[in-house]
């Protein structure tokens, strides 16, 4: 099954959620201790802009990288 003829492909890969399945909320920590992420932008995440999560992320990764403190 092919695309149409006059079609394109308008796909548009989304900026995906960091979770990983471990959700464990540590209030000394600020978040969750599987994906890192704050309550609040676990609850956002769904409405929140490829911008918005993409800050997300690279806060993320720094979190992983420095300490479990958000």
């Amino acid at each position: 099954m092919g695309q149409e003829a006059g079609t394109t492909n308008t796909r548009v890969e989304r900026v995906r959620s960091p979770c990983v399945g471990t959700c464990l909320l540590d209030p000394s920590i600020g978040g969750c201790i599987g994906c890192y992420r704050t309550v609040e932008e676990i609850t956002n995440w769904k409405t929140m802009t490829d911008a918005e999560k993409l800050r997300s992320l690279r806060r993320i990764e720094d979190a992983r990288r420095s300490t479990r403190t958000f």
